[in-house]
């Protein structure tokens, strides 16, 4: 994953309106094969076809919200095609708030549905994913971290001058 921070110092309801520049999409093992240890470095196809996500996120002056951009370059590792990718929207599990738009696949704009209360965004394919294709989703994300600790062991809240921001962004489910 590669993701990075701004302060936003804008208009007070900038954080509404994301403006991102298109991030490039690179081969994790690229990224990060120089930092793995050498009995590791040369195992590229270890790391062929995993998920990937390039995150950029914008905290508003607040702190405790945040807008963002994120594409996710997924592989379908599963031993059947899908109709569709499951993304998990955390926020609205623990205690927060996230909405998600502008959501493509390969370029195409895709309505999204939802599942257990928001928590879950389903993405249906116009075309199955057969067995180790890849494709591209992208989105606009903005969410609301709760300001309670108590909500979510604080693993993504806002309190005592602390942002903490696990799963902060739509994640890929687990195929079940």
């Amino acid at each position: 994953m590669m993701a990075s921070c701004v302060a936003e110092s804008q208009k007070p309801n900038a954080h509404l309106q994301p403006t991102f520049p298109t991030l490039p999409t690179v081969e994790p093992i690229l990224l990060y094969n120089s930092g793995l240890t050498p009995q590791y470095q040369n195992n590229a196809n270890d790391l062929a076809g995993a998920t990937y996500y390039t995150i950029e996120f914008n905290i508003s002056d607040d702190i405790y919200r945040l807008t963002g951009m994120e594409t996710i370059r997924y592989t379908n590792r599963e031993d059947v095609p899908l109709s569709e990718i499951h993304i998990h929207l955390f926020p609205n599990a623990l205690g927060g708030i996230m909405l998600v738009e502008n959501v493509t696949v390969n370029g195409t704009s895709i309505e999204p549905y939802y599942s257990l209360n928001n928590s879950i965004m389903i993405i249906p394919l116009q075309n199955i994913i057969e067995i180790n294709e890849s494709l591209t989703i992208q989105m606009d994300f903005s969410a609301v971290i709760a300001q309670s600790v108590e909500l979510n062991y604080g693993v993504q809240a806002y309190s005592n001058g602390v942002l903490a921001l696990a799963h902060a962004y739509p994640m890929v489910a687990v195929y079940d």
